[in-house]
């Protein structure tokens, strides 16, 4: 689902969100590839009203491994703990995750934005 426009404005979406300038090359490189009718603008900007993107849409459309939970592979098999915790939490950290997303998709950036203006009044 698109959020913003193709942009070159990298550096201040980087500054803006104080993000790693690599996640926000991904989402316009993922924005390109996938809606290419943008091409050319000069700046960011959404194409869709705040109150109509969720945290779920900007967080899926970062381009990493979307798991929130993830069991760690190189436990101790010669343990019986190690031997079985990875089976036990799988079912549990999906649940988990699953619950997380459904939490995001209610959400939307205008509920942010509301937040951030009601608890900065230097922003107003």
């Amino acid at each position: 689902m698109k959020i913003l426009s193709v942009s070159t404005a990298t550096n201040f979406l980087t500054i803006s969100l104080n993000e790693d300038e690599k996640v926000i090359k991904q989402v316009e490189e993922k924005d390109q590839r996938n809606h290419s009718e943008h091409l050319g603008k000069a700046s960011a900007r959404l194409i869709r009203k705040p109150s109509d993107i969720t945290l779920f849409d900007i967080y899926m459309a970062i381009d990493i491994d979307h798991e929130l939970l993830h069991v760690d592979p190189k436990t101790n098999l010669n343990c019986s703990v190690g031997r079985n915790v990875q089976t036990s939490l799988v079912g549990f950290y999906e649940e988990i995750q699953n619950s997380a997303f459904e939490q995001m998709k209610k959400i939307t950036l205008q509920d942010v934005i509301s937040d951030l203006l009601a608890r900065d009044t230097s922003i107003n």
